[in-house]
């Protein structure tokens, strides 16, 4: 990872720990709020569980119905 995103990644990273919204971490620090987003978007995005790259496969859990299923009528 390069040191821009790490960086980047650090501040995403406070931001989460410290439970504050972005804008007002983004005033905090005198950082772009814009720029947290964008950067939020590059790297945090993509890590989220149930998100797949195109061509994966992702695990899914299906609940029953509550209504019962009808037979199929030939």
């Amino acid at each position: 990872m390069s040191e821009r995103s790490q960086f980047w990644l650090s501040h995403l990273s406070a931001i989460e720990a410290e439970g504050i919204t972005t804008k007002a971490y983004a005033e905090r620090e005198g950082l772009s709020p814009q720029a947290l987003y964008q950067w939020r978007k590059r790297l945090v995005a993509g890590r989220r569980p149930g998100r797949a790259k195109p061509g994966e496969f992702v695990a899914i859990q299906v609940e029953p119905s509550m209504q019962p299923a009808r037979a199929a009528r030939w």
